[in-house]
């Protein structure tokens, strides 16, 4: 199977954003059985962009446009163009855009069971 998503008809995952939410575009939404949850996520620029989430598999981020900062309970990291993080889904996590540039980021989210034991 091949799945074609083009940027402009990219499905909105989240409901209607302010500008004080991050927002997020599905890929491959319609694609049955996925190992891999991927998606694009517009982060806020809150000082606090929500709770902390945390879920099963592991996450890999790469920042597309912009500057974030992840947060975890105790450590803070800034991601630049072209930066990435990967790490267990089962830390608390967070993000933020900071800078001028409203930030993008590439999200992929392992969604096979066997990666939370």
């Amino acid at each position: 199977m091949i799945q074609v998503d083009r940027a402009s008809g990219r499905t909105q995952l989240s409901a209607t954003p302010s500008s004080a939410e991050s927002r997020y575009e599905g890929i491959a939404v319609g694609v049955a059985g996925k190992q891999m949850l991927p998606f694009v996520v517009y982060p806020s620029s809150a000082e606090t962009s929500g709770e902390f989430r945390e879920h099963g598999g592991d996450e890999l981020i790469i920042v597309h446009r912009g500057t974030v900062e992840l947060q975890f309970p105790d450590q803070r990291v800034t991601l630049n163009e072209g930066d990435s993080a990967y790490f267990k889904g089962g830390i608390p996590h967070r993000f933020r855009s900071i800078g001028d540039v409203q930030a993008s980021m590439f999200v992929v989210i392992n969604a096979d069971d066997r990666s939370t034991k």
